[in-house]
C-alpha cells in the first residue's frame, strides 16, 4: 500500500501539491509508516548504501561516476524488514564503474600532394 501511495505522489502535479486532497494523501501515508514503525517494521533502501545481495535484488547495473562501483544508484522498490528477519528485499540498480574512453585510432599520414606512395608490403 506504501509503494501505491509513493507512486501516486511522485506523479502529482505541482499545481495540486497545496491541494488539500494530496495533502491528505500524504498525511495517510505518514501514518501508515507510523504504524507500520510501532510494529517494528523498518523500510531501507537508499541511494548510496552498499549494495547487499542478502537485503537487495539489483533489477539493473548501471555505469556511474556520481554513485561508487558496487553501491545503489537507485531505488526501484524500497524493502522492509523487521527484528532482523527480512519481509521483502529492496529492488535497486547497481552503480558500477563507467566503461573508459575508447582513443580513437591515429589516422595515418596523408601523403604530400603529387607524390606516389608504394604500398606494397
Amino acid at each position: 500500500m506504501l509503494d501505491d501511495l509513493d507512486r501516486a505522489l511522485e506523479h502529482l502535479p505541482d499545481d495540486l501539491a497545496e491541494h488539500p486532497w494530496a495533502k491528505g494523501v500524504m498525511l495517510l501515508g505518514l501514518h501508515l509508516q507510523g504504524a507500520l514503525t510501532k510494529l517494528g517494521v523498518e523500510r531501507f533502501g537508499a541511494v548510496g548504501e552498499p549494495f547487499d545481495p542478502e537485503r537487495h535484488d539489483a533489477v539493473a547495473h548501471e555505469p556511474r561516476d556520481d554513485v561508487a562501483p558496487g553501491h545503489v544508484a537507485a531505488v526501484v522498490r524500497p524493502g522492509y524488514r523487521a527484528d532482523n528477519r527480512l519481509l521483502r528485499a529492496a529492488q535497486v540498480v547497481v552503480a558500477k564503474a563507467p566503461e573508459p574512453r575508447a582513443e580513437p585510432a591515429p589516422t595515418p599520414p596523408r601523403p604530400e600532394p603529387g607524390r606516389h606512395v608504394d604500398r606494397r608490403v
